[in-house]
């Protein structure tokens, strides 16, 4: 079994009083859905995809994503790519349009 790693994703509003329980469930649903396309962004990768879990701690709006060390790798080296660059032209549409939400 491949070694297993998580990415964690930390939301935050502008006064940093968002918990939890201020997100509805749609928009965590597509939150979800919006970090597996960006890690597996065609039809054939998601089919393909690993196993991917799920946490969201108490008391904050951290979202972890419990993945493959290799998909953590990929995650890790697009994000610092984006922040090296400053832009997003070398990413494929999709990740473009993730990004931009």
């Amino acid at each position: 079994m491949e070694e297993q790693g998580y990415i964690e994703i930390k939301i935050t509003s502008k006064d940093n009083t968002l918990s939890p329980g201020d997100i509805d469930i749609n928009e965590i649903k597509e939150f979800i859905s919006d970090v597996e396309s960006f890690l597996y962004p065609s039809r054939k990768e998601k089919q393909n995809r690993p196993h991917i879990s799920y946490d969201i701690e108490e008391g904050s709006v951290k979202h972890r994503f419990f993945i493959p060390i290799t998909a953590v790798i990929l995650f890790n080296g697009l994000t610092s790519e984006i922040k090296n660059r400053n832009n997003l032209d070398f990413l494929d549409h999709k990740r473009q349009s993730i990004i931009d939400k």
